[in-house]
């Protein structure tokens, strides 16, 4: 490495081992993420909740989802917030 201290080139070189360590945990606990919180399509969130589909689609926006790919997808962990905000229990 041109113009570089031979300290500086191993401090660069300290850098970017850190940076390709933390890049590795980045992308571990990335797929720790989708595996514990997955996404559910219409038909999946339909048998979860034991609904239909004309009930899923009319609610989709009041539980949470997104547009992937021309379809809409919803969050497990979203679907199970909806849930629990819309649960009621007697006093």
């Amino acid at each position: 490495m041109k113009g570089l201290a031979i300290i500086e080139a191993e401090e660069l070189d300290g850098l970017k081992k850190s940076i390709e360590n933390l890049e590795q945990l980045v992308i571990k606990m990335a797929d720790k993420v989708k595996q514990s919180d997955p996404l559910m399509d219409s038909i999946e969130v339909q048998q979860y909740l034991k609904k239909g589909s004309t009930w899923v689609d009319n609610n989709k926006h009041k539980i949470g989802c997104s547009k992937v790919g021309g379809e809409w997808r919803f969050r497990k962990s979203v679907v199970d917030a909806y849930v629990q905000s819309t649960f009621h229990k007697d006093r």
